[in-house]
């Protein structure tokens, strides 16, 4: 009973701070803002922070913080609630008193992207300051992250689905009153961070009963396996047991679920805790069996670290996984969640001006934009649009080879050690739109940049493989294949892709029985997985059965069932394994 009071007491208003807010700096556009608002005309608006930001862009050297960030934050108001339309007089109030608070003002505007609907983010600010009142402002950043998350957020079960405003009013409740009992602290955690702690999908009676389980958790990883594995539903492929009860965190616990399940549990339990957590999937090379497994924040040492390796099985070596965006909805990968947590190394007016430099790049020509940019990256290495934004214009081939060097030099300091994977990528996506020798001759010099990440080295095969058909270099690229099957065996599901190219040409050539060697050798050569339900979605056994498959076509029916058999035989197991 009382933990119940102790969670009620959280989701219960709060009192309203009586410290008052500090004015921000009046240059005249606050004025000028408050008068477009009122008008329903916030173009003139927009055309006067532009005036002043052309007047101080050019000399990069003299910028100074506070000043870029304050204009940028009137011209994304009236960039983005320009798109608003008609403003209702609840929604002017709203922006006016908005305007007036010193840290949330600059905060939201930098959060909000073209995925956020003004009009609900307006809806979900209104519900919170009719709560919280002048109490937001002393929360910048988690009320930012509810406004970009429950503009679109949505409860209940698939066939209810619907947005619920006044569940996210609770949930910001309980965030705040039980912020010194969380793992993080929510309103220490910079707002691309907390999104993923603010997407929280369960009802106020199971953060009751996941507090009454875990509450003196402070690791979230091995929560995945909580959730009993439904073996009868992945092996066998009946219902899952679960498709019978409600789902809820409780009967997952009770009655158990598959991978993507078991992903849930952990995510929603970690939330409630103070972490943020992701939701992970992938599939193998070549089709394979999807996995989901869990990531999650925690600090190793003095540094926080997203973790995507402790919550999920050893039989899916899945080196690259999927992860919706709480903000917007789209995928982008655990590569890019993992940067997220550079965040935390810089200060909140260093990842302001960051993001501001970011938004203001269409004022400037492409000569300065890579030096914003990489100012940008230089203030807030975690400004994962910033890299991204830099990567294209080299793919557009608007960066110099001296910048393209910088850009690398930029990488190795900030992202290669502890962001491998988010650093090959702008390694890669950088150079997408040269010729396909300069892309070779890039992704060679690649090597000596990853050379301690056998996964990425043989990424890096494959890409030089798939360039070198593009130079009509057969038997080289047959060679950068072969040297993925023969050094890089580790290296996961990059196994099956270059087994499926491999497959391709040999087949368009029709040297059948040169492929059956390779795909003996290759096979015979993988690590093998324990016996277990979850084998068959490794690449040790989908390479197997394709190559029993290749054997029936060369008439090689013994060979074949002897494959077969060994597959059956490590697939006779029930338990499996975790990390």
């Amino acid at each position: 009973m009382g933990l119940v009071l102790l969670v009620a007491a959280a989701l219960a208003v709060a009192q309203p701070s009586t410290r008052p807010s500090t004015a921000p700096a009046d240059d005249g556009l606050r004025a000028r803002a408050l008068q477009a608002i009122d008008a329903g005309d916030l173009d003139g608006l927009r055309e006067a922070a532009e005036a002043q930001l052309n007047t101080i862009l050019p000399d990069l050297g003299k910028l100074k913080a506070e000043q870029v960030v304050r204009l940028c934050a009137y011209r994304e108001l009236a960039l983005y609630f320009g798109k608003a339309g008609q403003l209702g007089p609840g929604d002017r109030d709203t922006l006016k008193w908005l305007i007036s608070r010193p840290r949330l003002f600059p905060t939201l505007m930098m959060a909000v992207s073209a995925d956020d609907p003004p009009e609900k983010v307006l809806g979900v600010l209104s519900k919170l300051r009719a709560d919280q009142g002048e109490r937001l402002d002393e929360y910048p950043d988690l009320t930012a992250a509810f406004c970009v998350v429950w503009d679109t957020q949505t409860i209940g079960t698939s066939a209810d689905r619907h947005n619920d405003v006044d569940r996210a009013v609770r949930l910001f409740r309980y965030f705040i009153n039980a912020r010194d009992r969380m793992v993080f602290r929510p309103d220490d955690l910079p707002w691309p961070l907390a999104v993923f702690l603010v997407d929280v999908q369960v009802t106020d009676e199971e953060i009751v009963w996941t507090l009454n389980k875990y509450k003196a958790h402070r690791s979230i990883g091995g929560v995945y396996f909580d959730v009993p594995y439904d073996e009868a539903a992945y092996y066998e492929g009946k219902s899952k047991v679960i498709s019978g009860h409600k789902y809820t965190l409780e009967n997952l616990n009770r009655h158990g679920g598959v991978c993507i399940d078991q992903a849930y549990y952990a995510s929603q339990v970690g939330k409630i805790l103070g972490i943020p957590t992701a939701v992970a999937t992938g599939q193998g090379g070549g089709g394979g069996v999807g996995h989901a497994w869990l990531g999650f924040l925690h600090v190793v040492g003095r540094v926080v670290l997203w973790d995507f390796e402790e919550g999920r099985y050893d039989e899916h070596l899945y080196w690259v996984g999927n992860v919706r965006d709480p903000q917007t909805g789209k995928r982008i990968t655990d590569a890019d969640v993992a940067l997220l947590a550079e965040l935390q190394r810089s200060g909140p007016a260093d990842r302001l001006f960051s993001v501001a430099l970011w938004k203001l790049r269409d004022l400037v020509g492409d000569s300065q934009r890579a030096d914003l940019l990489r100012k940008a990256i230089d203030l807030s290495p975690g400004n994962r649009e910033a890299w991204l934004s830099l990567a294209d214009m080299g793919a557009q081939r608007k960066l110099s080879p001296q910048q393209m060097n910088q850009v690398v030099a930029i990488l190795q300091k900030f992202a290669v050690r502890r962001y491998g994977d988010f650093a090959f990528e702008i390694c890669r996506r950088m150079v997408a739109g040269q010729e396909p020798a300069e892309q070779l001759a890039a992704m060679e010099r690649a090597t000596g940049i990853f050379w301690d990440r056998p996964d990425l080295l043989a990424r890096i095969r494959l890409e030089q493989a798939q360039l070198l058909l593009a130079l009509d270099r057969r038997d080289d690229a047959m060679r950068a294949y072969g040297d993925v099957l023969t050094n890089r065996l580790d290296a996961g599901p990059i196994i099956l892709q270059a087994m499926d190219k491999v497959d391709g040409l040999l087949r368009e050539s029709k040297e059948l029985p040169r492929l059956a060697a390779i795909y003996d050798q290759v096979w015979k050569r993988m690590p093998t997985p324990d016996e277990s339900a979850f084998v068959t979605g490794t690449p040790w056994y989908l390479v197997g059965q394709k190559y029993a498959r290749l054997l029936d076509e060369l008439g090689e029916s013994v060979a074949a069932d002897g494959v077969r058999e060994r597959l059956r035989i490590m697939n006779t197991a029930t338990g499996a394994r975790g990390r």
